[in-house]
């Protein structure tokens, strides 16, 4: 059919009994490996290596068809079955664990497609609060690297601390800005409610107009 990697996902127990062992893979010249778990609670740890082992597999086998490709040869297409003891569990969680993490998928979507092609799958309820723990993780991560992506970067021209000695532009718009201030202040203490005004009128107030200096004969 294909297939150029076999990988076993099985628990240490089958591991040291020797069950689930290379013996066909190797009469068939096809790669294999094995990702051996304690407990399905240690699926979580055990996805990303079994995820990296798949995609290091099929990154060769895409690089190996260029070669073959620029030599007019026929490449085979990689291909990756993944089992475990009944087939059904441990490597079909495998699977749905490869989807969510380079797919994006929902893990509803990712069983879902996973039991569309094998129907025997069936999963209980702590296998899928397992993979529904694995998708919190990703959507966290996926989070953080969308986040990190739209966070400016510090500026380089702000630098601290800032130099002692002001430029003459700078030294000019804060003696102007002074200047405003102050004229602004003394503006305001003259015209608040035209309280100034009326204090000068009411003095003012009744007083016969005099003239400043009048022509006279000197003495």
């Amino acid at each position: 059919n294909g297939i150029t990697l076999v990988v076993a996902v099985r628990d240490t127990k089958s591991a040291h009994a020797k069950l689930l062992g290379s013996k066909a893979a190797t009469e068939l010249g096809i790669p294999y490996t094995t990702i051996d778990t304690a407990g399905n609670q240690e699926l979580i740890a055990a996805f990303p290596r079994g995820i990296e082992t798949i995609n290091a597999h099929l990154s060769a086998m895409y690089q190996q068809s260029n070669t073959f490709s620029s030599s007019n040869q026929a490449s085979p297409p990689g291909k990756v079955l993944v089992f475990c003891e009944s087939g059904n569990e441990r490597s079909a969680a495998m699977v749905v664990a490869y989807l969510m993490a380079m797919y994006s998928m929902h893990v509803v979507n990712a069983i879902q497609i996973v039991q569309a092609q094998r129907f025997a799958v069936a999963f209980d309820d702590p296998m899928r609060s397992l993979l529904q723990t694995y998708d919190a993780m990703l959507m966290a991560k996926r989070d953080v690297f969308q986040d990190s992506r739209h966070t400016p970067a510090p500026s380089s021209a702000s630098a601290w601390p800032p130099s002692s000695a002001p430029s003459r532009d700078s030294s000019s718009l804060a003696k102007k800005a002074s200047k405003r201030t102050l004229d602004d202040h003394y503006d305001d203490g003259m015209n608040v409610d035209g309280s100034e005004a009326s204090v000068d009128a009411s003095r003012f107030e009744g007083r016969a107009g005099f003239a400043p200096f009048f022509d006279g004969v000197a003495q």
